[in-house]
């Protein structure tokens, strides 16, 4: 038939009892040092885990039959990996499809600094950076924006690099004068 359960009771192996259902698919559960953990079969082919009795409806990790995979959300839409959560990790690596470093090419327009300030006072925010609404709305790829965030990066060492032969000349032209105004004082 399509609806079976059974149920063993006593303990073997730390697990104190075990539940198996079918009804379209294959669950089973089992219950070890007042923990329950449970395993599912959807007939979609699709695969639940659930732990602490979160029940195999809510399952702490969903593989479907494609093999995208949620934890803690069923819910992947087109991606491979959903977490419903945080994510704690020691290293990501993000294999990007481009850099940053045509900024330091000669032929590259750096805005002026009265264009990226007329950019913020107008959009609020910065030119090429999505805005907060946008964001918000709909998120952002992690290697584009690091991306975008190493070439503001690089854009502002130009800057300071232009200033600093700015300020060097400036300095250069103030002792000049200087000593111009000290023969002055001479005469």
């Amino acid at each position: 038939s399509n609806n079976t359960h059974a149920r063993f009771s006593g303990t073997y192996a730390g697990i104190q009892g075990i539940q198996v259902e079918r009804s379209g698919g294959a669950n089973i559960r089992l219950v070890a040092n007042h923990a329950q953990y449970g395993a599912g079969l959807e007939s979609s082919s699709a695969l639940r885990f659930a732990v602490n009795g979160e029940g195999i409806q809510n399952p702490s990790i969903y593989v479907s039959s494609s093999g995208q995979t949620g934890i803690g959300t069923t819910s992947m839409g087109t991606h491979k990996l959903a977490v419903e959560g945080t994510i704690g990790a020691r290293e990501i690596k993000v294999e990007a499809n481009g850099w940053s470093d045509f900024v330091f090419e000669n032929d590259y327009e750096l805005k002026t600094l009265e264009e990226v300030e007329k950019h913020i006072e107008k959009k609020g925010h910065l030119p090429d950076i999505p805005s907060e609404a946008e964001v918000t709305q709909d998120g952002f790829f992690l290697g584009d924006m690091n991306s975008k965030l190493l070439r503001k990066i690089e854009e502002l060492t130009l800057y300071l690099i232009n200033q600093n032969k700015e300020l060097k000349q400036a300095n250069q032209n103030i002792l000049e004068l200087q000593k111009k105004v000290k023969a002055l004082e001479k005469q």
